[in-house]
């Protein structure tokens, strides 16, 4: 079609000083050629934070950039999840919807670490999401939770 999707280096040019980034990394193995990308980007003043479902990608870039935000993506289970984030440098755990519960939130709460949920989309989950140790919300159906929240 002739259209060349932006690379990291265009889309953190275009974001400096403008947006927060939610950058998420699929696979292991490139955190070396990223971590002084994103580094750069932070120190500049560019809000970011970097999530990844892959525990040791986040391990080798906590060593490698250990002033980066880091969020664990949890999907099929919430199990050990404020231990896993410690373990692999993750300050952030995020997990799907349907992965939170009272004992998810205070366990991560527990363990010092931010949660942010992501995938909302359903009404009957607002009570949770008003809990003050919920951090944030990822969804695409922005006025669907603003209208759950109340807000």
């Amino acid at each position: 079609t002739g259209f060349r999707p932006p690379l990291l280096p265009d889309v953190l040019g275009w974001a400096a000083g403008r947006i927060a980034l939610d950058v998420e990394l699929k696979e292991d193995g490139y955190a070396d050629q990223v971590a002084p990308l994103l580094s750069e980007f932070a120190a500049d003043g560019g809000e970011l934070i970097v999530t990844s479902f892959v525990d040791p990608l986040l391990a080798s870039l906590s060593a490698l950039a250990p002033e980066l935000r880091l969020g664990l993506l949890l999907s099929f289970t919430a199990d050990r999840a404020a231990e896993r984030a410690q373990e692999c440098g993750a300050s952030i755990v995020l997990p799907e919807m349907k992965l939170v519960s009272p004992e998810v939130i205070g366990t991560v709460d527990a363990a010092g670490l931010e949660l942010i949920v992501w995938d909302f989309m359903a009404a009957g989950d607002a009570a949770l999401l008003q809990d003050p140790r919920v951090a944030g919300v990822i969804t695409d159906d922005v006025p669907g939770a603003l209208a759950a929240l109340g807000r």
